[in-house]
């Protein structure tokens, strides 16, 4: 049954503090949150496991040749469960290792803040407004660049006093205009000197259905059960991930970096995106068209004539699909469902 949303709020009153990663702190109300952290001030850690050498042995692979990252730390998990303050950043692989990687960040800070600031609470405060000062740096230095022409970014950088504070975004943009993301997600990446370019294991990179397996829901991509712990040769290498490379190499296979903002997603993103089950529910583009109806999104047809645009018809809609991707003859689209539905009076 189809539930449509009508009151909404955002738990978390500041924009981009990183609360995926602090939640409420070391002194929250939650035990679990307050558990994350040692002394009041730092992150617990857990550790990496080294894959037993018949593992490669079975695969006529050299146990000898696979580079490992032995007692490399990652993030803690127990009973089945990542222990960090949103566990929907260990929904795959890049993205549990960049919470690791924000979290070791963090406990460098306290280190060098600490002798500064001896009161835990004092510390910590440091060390997050640190992280998140290297964080904002981020976002306006490399992220937005990638996106976004000069002309609507220089009012960011001359005037930023002058912009007016965002305690709202709008559900228009939250639930439709930034999916655009999920179609610059590779099918496979330059992750580490096992799985990428030259790979000692796998020369085709780390394929997404692989980032989504090593997951604590999915068992750290393991069949037996109560294997907890990430495998030392699947830690991220981070300047294979962020390189660019030179023109001058000669025919390099291209994967990996950041795809085309188009509308083309990646298989693996149709079929698994961290999902345990698909079958029930569903696919991404299923589960975006959803998420975009529950909160009444408009319609691409009521959008189209808003801006006096004629709207594509039905057949002009799947005579633009790809050949490998066209429609049975009884399919629907949403709206059409929703209105036999009487969702829309």
């Amino acid at each position: 049954m189809a539930v449509i949303l009508r009151n909404f709020f955002n738990e978390h009153p500041e924009p981009l503090m990183l609360a995926s990663l602090y939640g409420d702190g070391p002194d929250s109300a939650d035990l679990g949150i307050r558990a994350l952290y040692l002394d009041g001030k730092r992150f617990r850690l857990g550790r990496t496991r080294r894959e037993a050498d018949q593992v490669f042995s079975d695969l006529l692979l050299d146990p000898g040749s696979v580079v490992h990252a032995s007692g490399a730390p990652d993030i803690p998990r127990q009973g089945g469960q990542p222990l960090i303050a949103d566990q929907r950043n260990d929904e795959n692989l890049i993205i549990s290792q960049l919470h690791l990687a924000l979290m070791l960040f963090h406990n460098k800070a306290v280190a060098a803040l600490e002798a500064a600031f001896p009161d835990p609470t004092a510390c910590f405060a440091a060390a997050r407004a640190l992280v998140t000062r290297h964080y904002h740096w981020l976002i306006l230095n490399d992220y937005l660049p990638q996106l976004l022409s000069p002309a609507v970014r220089r009012p960011l950088s001359r005037y930023p006093s002058r912009l007016q504070r965002a305690n709202e975004v709008p559900l228009e943009f939250t639930t439709a205009a930034f999916r655009f993301g999920h179609s610059m997600v590779s099918a496979a990446y330059d992750f580490n000197a096992n799985f990428g370019l030259d790979g000692l294991i796998s020369d085709e990179g780390a394929r997404l259905e692989e980032l989504f397996a090593f997951t604590s829901h999915r068992n750290m991509g393991q069949t037996a059960p109560g294997l907890q712990e990430l495998p030392d040769h699947w830690v991220i290498d981070w300047e294979r991930m962020t390189r660019r490379l030179p023109p001058s190499r000669a025919n390099p296979r291209e994967f990996g970096g950041a795809e085309q903002i188009d509308l083309v997603l990646a298989p693996d993103m149709l079929n698994l995106v961290g999902d345990s089950d698909v079958a029930v529910h569903g696919s991404i583009l299923f589960r975006n068209l959803m998420r975009g109806f529950q909160r009444r999104i408009p319609f691409g047809q009521d959008l189209a004539l808003r801006y006096g645009v004629t709207p594509l018809t039905e057949a002009e809609v799947r005579n633009a699909l790809p050949q490998e991707r066209a429609l049975p003859p009884g399919a629907k689209g949403l709206r059409q469902r929703a209105e036999e539905m009487g969702l829309l009076a």
